[in-house]
């Protein structure tokens, strides 16, 4: 028995959609990366990710770890708090300062192989500095660099294999749909199968609105179904799935890649763009 997802994509000109999900103006202000990064955030993996990504056009995705220790969040209430008494406590991972150095080393590697080494530096420089929330590994697929959880500490602090939510196995109903109803699904789906609450966050609703789309998925890692989702648009697009510590919710967020904009002046019959794929995978993965 083979696992599949079929797809087959009408992607349109969508004129106001995309522009409004460009670079980051804290990107576009990071000037050239020299020989090394030097980030402080409170995902800061993600963060060095997306200036790899802005300044050499990479497709970077990005999922969070699940931070239950308590070392591992931080509180941010009053820094966020509309009110002199408010009511929801905020929590945000604790993050920290996060340095990756000597990348001109890399720049003999073939261009194809860069991207890969230079995500690989950056979780090499967390793996050196565990205290800051998580570990992780690479993937590849269908010309994205997936980094992906592999070790947080649990409420007691003590290292634990991470279970990444994009791993999850989903089914979803072969119909016409939107990229919009799509990616909806693809949440729903992962809040059924793991019994957590996956929502969508920041994206273009009006770029997705656009994109219709015939397909399905039958029993796939919904990473991969994403992949092909994304993969078919007519920019190239990425993906951050954040974990909320307060709300215990992860959200996903997708935005273009830097610097791969489409030609939103083009008609929208010369911009659309039909493609047929079909995934199979083992039913047992």
């Amino acid at each position: 028995m083979q696992a599949q997802v079929s797809i087959s994509i009408l992607v349109m000109s969508a004129a106001s959609g995309l522009a409004i999900l460009g670079v980051p103006a804290e990107l576009q202000a990071q000037g050239e990366v020299d020989d090394e990064i030097i980030v402080d955030d409170p995902r800061p993996v993600a963060k060095a990710a997306e200036i790899l990504s802005a300044k050499y056009g990479y497709v970077v995705t990005y999922e969070d770890p699940e931070y239950q220790y308590e070392g591992d969040v931080r509180e941010v209430t009053q820094e966020v708090a509309k009110s002199a008494s408010p009511k929801n406590r905020v929590l945000v991972p604790a993050g920290g300062a996060l340095t990756i150095r000597n990348l001109k080393g890399l720049a003999h590697i073939d261009a194809a192989a860069r991207g890969r080494a230079m995500v690989a530096a950056v979780i090499e420089a967390q793996g050196a500095e565990p205290s800051q929330g998580g570990t992780f590994r690479i993937a590849e697929s269908r010309g994205m660099i997936h980094i992906i959880p592999q070790k947080v500490r649990d409420a007691n602090g003590e290292w634990v294999s991470a279970r990444p939510v994009l791993d999850t196995i989903i089914t979803i109903p072969q119909r016409t749909r939107s990229g919009l109803e799509m990616l909806r699904e693809i949440c729903e789906a992962l809040s059924k199968k793991t019994g957590e609450t996956v929502v969508l966050g920041a994206i273009s609703l009006n770029a997705f609105s656009r994109i219709q789309v015939t397909n399905g998925a039958d029993n796939v890692p919904a990473r991969e179904v994403l992949s092909i989702l994304l993969g078919a648009s007519a920019a190239k697009m990425s993906w951050q799935l954040f974990y909320a510590p307060d709300l215990q919710w992860h959200v996903l967020n997708i935005r273009p890649a830097p610097g791969d904009l489409p030609n939103l002046g083009e008609p929208a019959e010369r911009a659309s763009d039909q493609r047929q794929q079909v995934l199979r995978k083992p039913a047992n993965r």
